[in-house]
């Protein structure tokens, strides 16, 4: 039974990685645990020893990563030796999605860009009216735990730890821990 587990789960990862991604342009090789979704007309950059999933670890055999950097002028870039675990997800659109190196993310975390949709009743369904985008930044050994949503407009400075759960919607300075909805400073380290 595991040696057909292995092999239906790397099938997946094949299918969705050949058949089902539909980015435009995807420099660099991640190491890929996980099925990944790589979507988009945007750039989406992988530093050397990027890895996407991890077992064991929840929702290893029932998720996928989702990776778009849905415009031409979107870009997601993913730095050196970052750990990605299950469940991931990160959008960028009219804006630019920047990971540094050597991050932890845990299982479940979003990390978006853009409301997608405009928050006036009268604008939600007219695209021609386009959404607030703005940059995401993670610093350099930022730790994120699972089921955090990092939004738009967001630095994480190097060092800084986004406990689980948490919901970031303005700057976290470099080397402390946030925690909550909205997430607030809890500990320098």
């Amino acid at each position: 039974m595991k040696i057909i587990n292995k092999f239906f789960h790397k099938l997946k990862i094949f299918v969705y990685r050949n058949f089902l991604s539909r980015a435009k342009l995807i420099q660099g090789r991640p190491q890929i645990k996980q099925p990944a979704l790589f979507l988009g007309k945007g750039e989406i950059v992988f530093e050397k020893d990027v890895k996407i999933g991890y077992f064991p670890s929840p929702k290893f055999y029932s998720t996928y990563a989702h990776i778009e950097a849905r415009d031409a002028k979107s870009t997601i870039f993913i730095g050196k030796g970052t750990v990605i675990n299950n469940d991931f997800t990160a959008i960028a659109y009219k804006s630019h999605i920047k990971i540094g190196n050597k991050c932890l993310i845990g299982s479940s975390v979003e990390i978006l860009s853009s409301d997608f949709h405009n928050i006036e009743p009268a604008d939600r369904w007219n695209s021609v009216v386009p959404p607030i985008s703005y940059d995401v930044i993670l610093g350099d050994n930022v730790w994120v735990g699972n089921s955090a949503k990092i939004l738009k407009g967001v630095s994480v400075g190097d060092n800084a730890v986004i406990a689980a759960g948490s919901i970031v919607v303005k700057n976290v300075p470099p080397n402390v821990v946030v925690a909550g909805n909205p997430a607030i400073e809890v500990k320098k380290l």
